[in-house]
């Protein structure tokens, strides 16, 4: 099967996202090998996972079309660098910049690679691991990008160049409302808990008003993508939104360390 002019495989459940095919219960750890989960932690697990969907599938439907597609435009407007792509195959073991649109989610996701054809592919071929399906809490966790199949991405958009240096800057820029990213932007040097650390969440028990972030990074017109690399990347200045992901961080390691052991 051909899509973006690139030959996927086609997964028989199907190669959208539904909540049938979202979970792939697997016993085993995917934090610490050796690690056997008991079948009423997988029962458990899989009823919080569900419920999550739910609630981020709801999250979803109460956006606005006409305000996502005016962030969308707000974005290639202020980084012209990006381009729309329909063939994959030119950013064969190219470095930079993607950027999916998956419309029907209103969401977008922004990632960074030394090849960005065979990381968008491996988003789309991936099975996200049972045990990773909430990074949160069941009530504010995202769902991560990697749940979603090839079909969900409706566009594509690349800058070629170095990576990781204006990652964040992208992530930070977006209404995080329409924002699949589950972490800031950027290198992560010390793993899982440095992911942990800046994680982003939303409360799904709330419906969300679109907002615009009046944070984003100002550049003129004629600011080149060399300029801005060697700028100071923009940082979250939020002091509730600091303590919210501090707070449910820690929690979270907490847990891991004590069901490991670690």
């Amino acid at each position: 099967m051909k899509y973006f002019n690139v030959t996927i495989r086609e997964k028989p459940d199907g190669m959208s996202l539904t909540r049938d095919n979202y979970i792939t219960v697997n016993k085993n750890s995917s934090f610490r090998k050796g690690i056997v989960y008991t079948d009423d932690f997988c029962k458990q697990h899989t009823i919080d996972c569900l419920y999550n969907f739910d609630k981020n599938i709801n999250f979803f439907n109460s956006l606005s079309n006409e305000q996502f597609e005016k962030e969308l435009e707000d974005f290639l407007d202020h980084y012209p660098e990006f381009k729309e792509i329909k063939d994959l195959n030119l950013v064969n073991k190219k470095e930079g910049y993607y950027l999916l649109v998956l419309r029907k989610y209103k969401q977008v996701y922004i990632g960074t690679s030394k090849d960005i054809k065979q990381r968008i592919m491996s988003h789309w071929s991936k099975t996200k691991e049972f045990d990773r399906l909430i990074f949160g809490r069941k009530d504010n966790s995202k769902l991560s990008i990697d749940s979603f199949r090839a079909f969900d991405t409706t566009e594509i958009f690349v800058a070629t160049g170095s990576k990781f240096t204006l990652e964040d800057e992208y992530v930070q820029y977006f209404d995080d409302n329409y924002l699949i990213n589950r972490t800031a932007g950027g290198k992560l040097e010390k793993g899982l808990q440095e992911a942990v650390s800046k994680g982003k969440i939303r409360d799904l028990n709330l419906k969300q008003e679109p907002y615009k972030n009046n944070n984003k990074h100002k550049l003129s017109s004629d600011d080149s993508l060399e300029q801005r690399q060697s700028e100071t990347v923009q940082k979250d200045n939020t002091e509730e939104l600091n303590f919210k992901r501090i707070s449910f961080s820690r929690k979270l390691m907490n847990k891991i360390r004590n069901y490991f052991k670690i």
